[in-house]
C-alpha cells in the first residue's frame, strides 16, 4: 500500500459519508503527517489551512501511518501500517453536555459508520489490507485549538509483503 492509496481511500470515506460529506467547498478532512522524529513530530499544515479557510464539522483528520515488516516463520510475510483518524467537533468551552454531545457524536461516527465501512470493505474484498478487529482502539481527543474535542480511532492495516521481499538482481550494478 501506498501512501496515496491510503490517503485516497479516507478521504473517499469522508466524501461519501453522509455525517460527514467532506467537499472541496465544505472542507470536512485533512492530513496531519505524524512523525517519531522528535524535532519535527506533527505536520499541521493542511489542517491549519483548513482552518483558516472553510473547515465544517465534524472532521477527519487523518494521521500518516508508521509502518512494520512482520515474519512469522510463514509462508507469508506482513507489512504493518499503523494508522489512525481523528473526528473532531466543535464544542462550547466549559458547557459540559456540549462536549458530551461532541464526544458522543464524533465516537457515534466512528464506531457505526467508518469501522463498519473499513470493515466492509475488508471482508468484500474491496481493498488489499486485513483489519483484524483485535487491533482497532478509540481514545477521547481535546480540546484542540478553538476548542475542538472528538474520538481518535486507532488501527493496524495488514498488507502481504511477499511480492515486493523478492530479491531482483537487475537492481545492482
Amino acid at each position: 500500500m501506498r501512501h496515496s492509496q491510503y490517503t485516497a481511500y479516507f478521504r473517499s470515506l469522508a466524501t461519501n459519508l453522509k455525517s460527514i460529506s467532506h467537499s472541496p467547498e465544505e472542507m470536512h478532512f485533512a492530513r496531519v503527517i505524524r512523525t517519531q522524529d522528535p524535532f519535527a513530530r506533527l505536520d499541521l499544515e493542511e489542517f491549519l489551512q483548513a482552518a483558516r479557510n472553510k473547515m465544517k464539522f465534524p472532521f477527519l483528520l487523518l494521521e500518516t501511518y508508521d509502518s512494520s515488516l512482520m515474519d512469522r516463520i510463514s509462508d507469508n510475510k506482513w507489512e504493518l501500517f499503523e494508522g489512525g483518524v481523528i473526528l473532531l467537533e466543535k464544542a462550547t468551552k466549559g458547557n459540559f453536555d456540549s462536549i458530551e454531545a461532541a464526544l458522543d457524536k464524533t465516537e457515534m461516527i466512528l464506531k457505526e459508520e467508518l469501522l463498519p465501512c473499513l470493515y466492509h470493505d475488508y471482508k468484500q474484498k474491496r481493498v488489499e489490507w486485513h483489519l483484524d478487529l483485535n487491533d482497532v482502539s478509540f481514545e477521547k481527543v481535546g480540546p484542540v485549538g478553538d476548542y475542538l474535542v472528538g474520538t481518535r480511532l486507532n488501527f493496524i492495516l495488514k498488507v502481504t509483503a511477499n511480492r515486493y521481499l523478492k530479491f531482483n538482481p537487475d537492481l545492482l550494478k
